[in-house]
C-alpha cells in the first residue's frame, strides 16, 4: 500500500522511536517541517514540538516555498505519541523569502535542530524557498566550489555538534540536501565521525572538484540519496554516488515536491523500477549543456539572467502568481534594456540548451527502438 506523509503519521503516530527506530518517513516529515518559519519560536533552549506547534498556530503563516505547505504535517506530528518527546531548537535563517529574514545578497539559508527521544539529533536544512536570492544561489552551484549558504550550513552544523553531545543525523530536501552533505563533509574529522546518516532528498550534487575533497569521500558511505522517478533537481551534477529511485504521485517535475512522495507500510519510501523517460532526458540534456560551458560562461549567464529578473523589480517568485502577464512583460523589457553583449550571451546559452535538449531526446528515443537483429 502506498501512503503519503500524513497517512504515514496515522500509521506510525502511536509508535515510539524505541518501538520503531527512525524511518525514511520520519526523514520526510522533518524536512517538510523545515519549510516553516519558526523565527522567534525555537531558539537555543529546546522546546517540545507540541509547544512549538501551539505557538506557531497563533502567528500569520508566511509561505517560504512555491508549492509546499507543511502546516498539516506539523499538526499531525504535534498530536502524535511518536513525536511527543521530540524537542526543537536553534532555528536559524539568512536571506530568503520576504518576511523570513533580511536580504543577504545571493545567500538563502535556514535550519533547525530536532532532538529525538533516543538521544540522537537531526540538523535539518531548508531547501530553496521562493526568494530570488535562493534561486540565484542554486544556479551558482554550477560554477562555485562554495556558496554563502553552504558556508553558513557548515558553520551551523559545527556549532551544533560542539554544543550537543552524541550522534547526529543531518539532512534536507532539494538545496537543503546539498547543504546537509556539504556541512557534514566540511566537519573536522572528530566531529564528522559522530555523523550516523546524511539524508539528501532530491538534492542537487556538486562540482567534481568538490567531490574529490577528503571529507566528501569519507562521508559518502553514510549519505542516503533519494530521488523521485521523474527527478530533475536531483540529477544536477549528480556524479556517481548511489541513488535510490522512489515513487511519487506528482507529475513530471512536480515530483520534486516531497509531500507527494509515497511511503510504504514499513516506513520506507516506495521504490520505483528506475528513472522515467522525462528524468533521463532532463539529466542528459543538463549534463550536455553544462559540459558545453566553462565556469566563466556559466557565471556570466547566471549573472545576466538574474540581473534581468532583479531589474524588473522581481524579488520573490511567488509574485508571478499575482500578475503573471505583467511580471513576464517586465522581465522581457528588462532583457531588452540590457547591454547587447549580455543579451547575446543569454541567447547563445539558451540556444546551446535547446541543442543539448534535442540531442538528448533523440538519444532517449533511439533507446526505445528495437535493436538491430542482424
Amino acid at each position: 500500500m502506498q501512503e503519503n506523509v500524513l497517512e504515514y503519521m496515522k500509521r506510525y503516530g502511536s509508535r515510539s522511536f524505541s518501538e520503531e527506530p527512525f524511518t525514511e518517513g520520519d526523514d520526510l516529515a522533518l524536512v517538510l517541517v523545515s519549510y516553516l518559519d519558526f523565527s522567534g519560536l525555537a531558539g537555543s533552549r529546546p522546546v517540545p514540538l507540541g509547544e512549538l506547534y501551539e505557538a506557531y498556530s497563533k502567528r500569520r503563516h508566511v509561505f517560504t516555498a512555491l508549492s509546499i505547505d507543511a502546516r498539516p504535517v506539523l499538526k499531525a506530528m504535534a498530536g502524535s505519541e511518536r513525536y511527543r518527546g521530540v524537542l526543537v531548537s536553534d532555528y536559524s535563517e539568512e536571506g530568503g523569502a520576504p518576511g523570513n529574514g533580511e536580504s543577504a545578497g545571493d545567500t538563502q539559508f535556514a535550519a533547525l535542530c530536532f532532538h529525538l527521544p533516543t538521544g540522537e539529533r537531526y540538523a535539518c536544512f531548508r531547501g530553496t524557498d521562493s526568494s530570488l536570492a535562493g534561486w540565484r544561489e542554486d544556479f551558482s552551484f554550477a560554477f562555485m566550489d562554495e556558496t554563502g549558504g553552504q558556508r553558513a550550513a557548515a558553520e551551523y552544523l559545527r556549532r551544533l555538534m560542539l554544543r550537543y553531545p552524541g550522534p547526529f543525523m543531518t539532512g534536507g530536501h532539494s538545496k537543503g540536501g546539498n547543504l546537509a552533505v556539504y556541512a557534514a563533509a566540511s566537519l573536522p574529522e572528530p566531529l564528522r565521525a559522530r555523523i550516523s546518516a546524511v539524508w539528501s532528498n532530491d538534492g542537487p550534487g556538486f562540482r567534481e572538484s568538490v567531490l574529490k575533497q577528503p571529507g566528501f569521500q569519507d562521508i559518502k558511505g553514510r549519505v542516503r540519496l533519494f530521488i523521485p522517478e521523474s527527478s530533475f533537481v536531483g540529477l544536477i551534477m549528480a556524479g556517481d554516488w548511489p541513488r535510490t529511485v522512489i515513487k511519487s504521485s506528482g507529475m513530471l517535475m512536480f515530483q520534486h515536491i516531497p509531500d507527494k512522495w509515497h511511503v510504504g507500510r514499513d516506513g520506507r519510501f516506495v521504490r520505483a523500477e528506475g528513472l522515467s523517460f522525462f528524468s533521463r532526458w532532463c539529466g542528459d540534456a543538463l549534463e550536455r549543456w553544462l559540459a558545453a560551458m566553462d565556469d566563466e560562461e556559466r557565471r556570466l549567464f547566471v549573472e545576466a539572467v538574474f540581473s534581468a529578473l532583479e531589474s524588473s523589480g522581481l524579488k520573490d517568485l511567488n509574485e508571478f502568481s499575482d500578475d503573471l502577464a505583467g511580471r513576464a512583460g517586465a522581465v522581457i523589457r528588462s532583457v531588452q534594456r540590457m547591454e547587447r553583449s549580455r543579451r547575446l550571451h543569454i541567447l547563445r546559452m539558451i540556444s546551446r540548451l535547446g541543442k543539448a535538449s534535442a540531442e538528448a531526446v533523440i538519444d532517449r528515443v533511439l533507446e526505445l527502438l528495437p535493436g538491430d537483429d542482424n
